[in-house]
């Protein structure tokens, strides 16, 4: 979950590299601007929403797995179930900013 978040973190900024790298600004500057905006409070921040995530998605996996009972197709459909609810959640807590947006 974990290289989930960073994988995510990671395609984020390198899509907002790619049409300034294409407008001409050099790849050092792009990331030393993206360096200079990041606060100690957002790395926090950040942090603390992946701590919490892990606890979220943990319990959910847990509870789609006990939720199995005796046929074996069941099985994959509760790792699909709490797959899909971690992408969904992971989604939606990494980008709360759009929803509330710093004042």
């Amino acid at each position: 979950m974990f290289a989930l978040l960073v994988v995510f973190d990671l395609v984020a900024i390198m899509a907002g590299f790619a049409p300034r790298a294409f407008n001409g600004l050099a790849g050092p500057r792009y990331f030393q601007i993206v360096l200079e905006s990041l606060s100690n409070r957002d790395c926090l921040a950040d942090g603390c929403s992946r701590l919490s995530l892990f606890d979220r998605s943990s319990c959910r996996a847990s509870y789609f797995g006990l939720t199995v009972r005796r046929a074996s197709t069941e099985i994959p459909i509760a790792a699909s179930r709490a797959v899909v609810a971690a992408i969904v959640e992971s989604f939606s807590a990494r980008h709360s900013s759009w929803f509330w947006p710093e004042p």
